[in-house]
C-alpha cells in the first residue's frame, strides 16, 4: 500500500503548479492597472481567474513603487493578526534583495523561480 502524506509544503507546491498560469495573467493585469481596487493595497481577482481551491480568497495585495516596480502577494493563509503565507511576485530590486536575505537565513520561505517567492510572514 502506498501512503502519501500531503504536507503543507506539498500542498503549496500543488497550488503553485495548479494556479501558475492564472497568477501570471493576474500579474499582467496588475501591471496594466486593470484590476479592481477594493481598498488600500487590496485588489479583487477577476472571477474568470479565480484560484483554486476557492477557499484561498479572491483578493491580492499590490504595492507599486514608481511606474514599473510592483510587488503582488497572493495569499494562501491570511492568518490572524500578524501572520500570513503566500506566493509573492516582485520585480522590485529592494524587495527581491530582502527576500533573498530571508532565504539565506533559513526557515520556510522558498524561491519558486525568477521574481517569485513563497513567503511565511
Amino acid at each position: 500500500m502506498l501512503y502519501y502524506v500531503l504536507t503543507p509544503a506539498k500542498l503549496d507546491r500543488i497550488d503553485w503548479n495548479t494556479n501558475y498560469k492564472k497568477r501570471q495573467k493576474i500579474v499582467s493585469l496588475a501591471k496594466q492597472n486593470k484590476l479592481n481596487n477594493i481598498g488600500g493595497y487590496l485588489y479583487a481577482i477577476p472571477d474568470s481567474l479565480a484560484l483554486s481551491p476557492s477557499c484561498k480568497g479572491k483578493m491580492i495585495s499590490i504595492e507599486k513603487q514608481k511606474d514599473t516596480l510592483i510587488t503582488i502577494t497572493f495569499y494562501t493563509d491570511r492568518g490572524l493578526i500578524d501572520h500570513y503565507s503566500g506566493f509573492v511576485y516582485t520585480n522590485d530590486p529592494t524587495d527581491m534583495e530582502n527576500f533573498e536575505e530571508r532565504l539565506k537565513e533559513g526557515g520556510n520561505d522558498t524561491k519558486m523561480e525568477k521574481n517569485w517567492y513563497f513567503i511565511h510572514e
